[in-house]
């Protein structure tokens, strides 16, 4: 099971840039839940932090995190398996989209690029579950093994 950790700061104005310090506190704190790597982005305007420890399952050697889209405007961190994400990856594919890994964590920028969050939930319900209001993530209700983003 992976772990992710991530900083938002929604009123810049109000907050500051995590630390250096404070992320690598952060994913110290996880590391039990991802031994074999570690992975961190930092938006250019340090309003975005995301941090990922990584058990490696599916795309042993490509699939470290987080993960881009091509230009690297869209960025991941994930817990969880895409059951169908072969077709998905199909579908992204033919419509353009480049893959670098193997991983099925890929088709999660390339999906949202393409179709946005409701039209990737619709494509892959297992690997988001989305209603409204303010994000947080929680365990699905339903048993599958994903992470699901819930607009609580």
């Amino acid at each position: 099971m992976c772990g992710i950790a991530g900083y938002l700061r929604l009123r810049p104005e109000d907050s500051a840039p995590i630390s250096p310090n404070v992320a690598r506190e952060m994913l110290a704190a996880i590391r039990r839940r991802g031994p074999d790597g570690e992975g961190q982005w930092r938006s250019a305007d340090d309003l975005c932090w995301l941090g990922h420890r990584r058990l490696a399952i599916v795309d042993l050697h490509t699939g470290d995190q987080p993960m881009c889209n091509e230009d690297g405007t869209i960025w991941t961190v994930f817990n969880g398996e895409i059951y169908n994400f072969v077709a998905l990856r199909a579908d992204l594919e033919a419509q353009g989209h480049r893959f670098k890994t193997r991983s099925d964590t890929e088709v999660l920028v390339h999906g949202y690029e393409q179709w946005g969050l409701n039209g990737l939930a619709a494509r892959s319900p297992s690997a988001c579950r989305a209603s409204s209001r303010s994000p947080s993530t929680t365990p699905p209700r339903d048993g599958s093994r994903s992470c699901a983003i819930r607009w609580a």
